[in-house]
């Protein structure tokens, strides 16, 4: 819920350029294509759910490869996108952020959750793994900044405060001005869905 508020916060900050947002579990799903009516994104964020989920997981590479498909098929070659996540398997992940990165294309990461980590509350009961035990999801701060760092973004961490300019006041192809702040295995429920994170690739062009 906190995701979708600082999203809603995001968009109504951009007054120029266009904006897709995409879903993303064990696969990505586009909730709206490129758009410069953020309003329709904001109504849309309500009906996000984990349970609208079919695979389960935190497959980073398929949204990446979901964002920059919109990018390519808008005829944009140097965007900008932000993850918002507790997770990134840089084992499989990293390549990709990468390649995205040096194709022109700057990957933001907003962390969510905290590095103690707490059980996560579903209609079932809270979210447990294979063996039955609850799952207590903890943040490596550590590697979503390098996975910032990797995509030549800016890294920040989900708060209550405005951290819209920490995010985005940047040239997003000068590495010397990407300084960032300081700060596994899947997990099933029996319906199969785990948290949605959410992906908002956002335009260089016309970009403030």
């Amino acid at each position: 819920q906190r995701a979708k508020f600082k999203i809603q916060d995001l968009l109504e900050q951009r007054k120029d350029g266009q904006t897709a947002l995409v879903a993303y579990s064990g696969d990505a799903f586009v909730v709206t294509p490129l758009t410069d009516d953020t309003e329709t994104i904001v109504s849309l964020l309500d009906v996000l759910d984990p349970s609208i989920m079919p695979i389960s997981g935190t497959n980073t590479q398929a949204a990446l490869d979901k964002a920059t498909e919109l990018l390519e098929q808008a005829g944009i070659s140097r965007g900008q996108i932000l993850l918002i996540t507790d997770s990134i398997d840089m084992y499989k992940s990293e390549s990709k952020l990468k390649q995205v990165a040096d194709e022109g294309t700057v990957i933001h990461v907003l962390a969510v959750g905290t590095a103690d980590g707490a059980p996560i509350p579903t209609s079932q009961g809270f979210l447990k793994d294979l063996r039955g035990q609850i799952v207590i999801p903890q943040v490596d701060f550590d590697r979503l900044q390098n996975a910032a760092r990797i995509g030549k973004g800016r890294f920040n961490v989900l708060s209550n405060s405005d951290d819209k300019n920490d995010l985005y006041e940047l040239n997003p192809h000068n590495d010397d001005e990407n300084n960032q702040d300081e700060l596994g295995e899947e997990n099933y429920i029996d319906d199969g869905s785990l948290l949605a994170l959410v992906i908002v690739p956002m335009l260089a062009l016309l970009y403030r």
